[in-house]
């Protein structure tokens, strides 16, 4: 190969073009296959509302009103209660009658759609009150579930229903 000297001036021009355009389309692709990498969406599974759920369930039998409203998005709602993490904080922080013993739920259905999600089961509550009395509640719940990253599966919105 000649040196560079010796190469005319018009075809040292033609090579740093080509050179340029070459850099230029590895750069394209490369920006490319990042834009590809980062729009691809998680796919989440079934298993994970079930494990948010389980955790949510341990954090009602523990009372933690501040641990609890973490379990929700920042704009959740605990059914028509309240609206918010802070709200929902101080609402559970005034019932204090009853002591949760026994916290449990069973899905039925659980349907995803990318970062959502919609959970509908049965729940049953062992409460004891403040004279020792037991009392169970039980009914269906209806959970929408989203994903926020660098947090996990939060709750947007929770309503139960008794029966």
């Amino acid at each position: 190969m000649q040196p560079l000297y010796c190469i005319p001036r018009c075809k040292r021009i033609k090579l740093f073009i080509m050179k340029l355009n070459i850099s230029r389309s590895l750069c394209c692709f490369s920006l490319l296959i990042l834009f590809v990498l980062s729009c691809t969406r998680r796919q989440h599974t079934k298993e994970e509302i079930e494990q948010a759920m389980n955790n949510y369930d341990s954090l009602i039998v523990k009372q933690d009103p501040a641990a609890i409203a973490q379990a929700f998005t920042p704009d959740g709602k605990l059914g028509n209660a309240a609206t918010g993490r802070e709200n929902i904080r101080q609402f559970l922080s005034q019932i204090t009658r009853f002591k949760v013993i026994e916290q449990s739920s069973v899905t039925n259905n659980i349907q995803i759609r990318g970062d959502s999600a919609l959970q509908q089961g049965t729940y049953i509550q062992r409460n004891v009150d403040t004279k020792n009395d037991t009392a169970k509640a039980m009914g269906n719940f209806t959970c929408k579930w989203k994903w926020i990253d660098g947090e996990g599966w939060k709750i947007k919105h929770i309503v139960t229903t008794p029966f």
